[in-house]
This record gives structure tokens, sequence and C-alpha cells, in this order.
């Protein structure tokens, strides 16, 4: 069942961060719990930002988003900020509630993808089973020296 996320989920919803990371091409870079753990608590606090999660019998996904402003044109897009699921259940589920949660306060949702676990078949889901079109994509370099 989808519900609110609460500052006890925290924990949990790093922890499937983790895992999602271990298998994703990002696995080298852990998250940082405290600025998360920060951060989070301070979104679930927010009336104004979607913070839900998935929950059969344990955390199986969470979504936080906001509804902003495009930098280029005149658009309110609601998007994601924080997102894992271990499922394609829990993806589609979280996916349609954040799409009624931001009918009438944004013109559209934007889902970022970006884990690099089965791009392609993630994204066939997105696009046939939520009705999600590609729009873009993200391209990165890595350095072979710290920041």
């Amino acid at each position: 069942m989808i519900r609110d996320m609460q500052i006890c989920d925290i924990k949990a919803a790093l922890k499937l961060g983790e895992d999602m990371r271990k298998r994703s091409r990002f696995s080298a870079y852990p998250i940082h719990h405290g600025r998360s753990v920060f951060v989070l608590s301070d979104l679930i606090a927010s009336p104004s930002v979607y913070t839900r999660v998935y929950d059969d019998d344990g955390l199986q996904g969470v979504l936080v988003g906001e509804v902003t402003t495009d930098f280029f044109v005149d658009l309110d897009k609601a998007g994601t900020i924080f997102f894992y699921a271990n499922s394609i259940m829990a993806l589609l589920r979280l996916v349609k509630d954040f799409e009624n949660w931001a009918a009438g306060r944004a013109h559209m949702i934007s889902v970022d993808v970006s884990g690099g676990v089965d791009d392609e078949r993630l994204a066939g889901v997105l696009k046939n089973r939520a009705g999600l079109a590609p729009a873009g994509g993200r391209m990165i370099k890595e350095f072979n020296y710290g920041c």
C-alpha cells in the first residue's frame, strides 16, 4: 500500500537506496547518510513536497518529488528528487500516485531514471505501463581523480 513517508521510514529508504545503488553504475558512490537524513527529514515536514512510500510487508519503494518552475519556459513540472523501487509493482504504483498528486499542481511529471539497473527494460515499463515518454537522457563522464 502507498502511504505518507514518516521519519521512521528514512533508515529503510536509505537501505533500499544503498541496495539499488550496489547494482547500478553508481555503485562506487555511497549515499551520504547524514546529509540524506537531514534533507529527507526536512522534505517530509514540508506539505508542498510529495513524500510517499510503497509498503508491502516492508518498504518496497520510496518517491520524493516536488513541483518546480522550468528554467527556460513558463512551465511547472513535478519532478522526482529521491526515487527507489525494488519491484515493478512498487514503481508503477508510486509513479501513478505521484501523477495523481501532481495533477492540478503541474503541467507534467518528470521521473528521473538514472540508476543503470536494466535501463531499457525499466524505460519500457514506464512507457508502456505508466504512460511516460522519453524526454532526453542523462550523459555522464567520470573523472579518475577525486573532486
